[in-house]
């Protein structure tokens, strides 16, 4: 019955994947894009977009280890954090339409682990909230 359980995970994997994949060829158009404009790229959107590449990674890795996926997890809040960031400390129309595409990768890559829609969902507006805040709080004075 195990052996079935993990079949059906992988295969609901599978599907979220996909998308995953679809969003990140989106992800590197618009990157293309903002280069060929010009726009402002925070270090912070970089650093974001390498940490949903290091997730998917980390989640091959776990995965053919029968781990749970607790690294791949943090990392996917990890560039969510940083797109926040990003996106408060200003980037213009193909820098925000990196953002977006990184928020739905990074929605569906968490639902590739597990979580249900909405949970990803929510996870993932307050990993941008935790970033913009960040950001946010750097430009208070004292």
């Amino acid at each position: 019955m195990a052996r079935r359980q993990d079949v059906e995970r992988f295969a609901h994997a599978t599907v979220q994947l996909e998308r995953v994949i679809e969003h990140s060829r989106g992800l590197a158009r618009r990157s293309a894009m903002a280069l060929q404009y010009n726009e402002p790229i925070p270090p912070d959107l970089s650093v974001g977009v390498g940490h949903l590449a290091d997730a998917v990674e980390l989640l091959r890795h776990e995965h053919r280890a029968g781990r749970p996926t607790e690294r791949t997890h943090q990392k996917i809040r990890d560039a969510v954090q940083k797109a926040g960031r990003a996106r408060a400390l200003g980037v213009n129309d193909f820098g925000d339409a990196v953002v977006t595409q990184l928020r739905t990768a990074a929605s569906d890559l968490l639902r590739a682990i597990g979580c249900n829609p909405t949970s990803a969902n929510q996870e993932v507006r307050r990993a941008m909230r935790d970033g913009e805040e960040s950001a946010q709080a750097e430009d208070r004075p004292d």
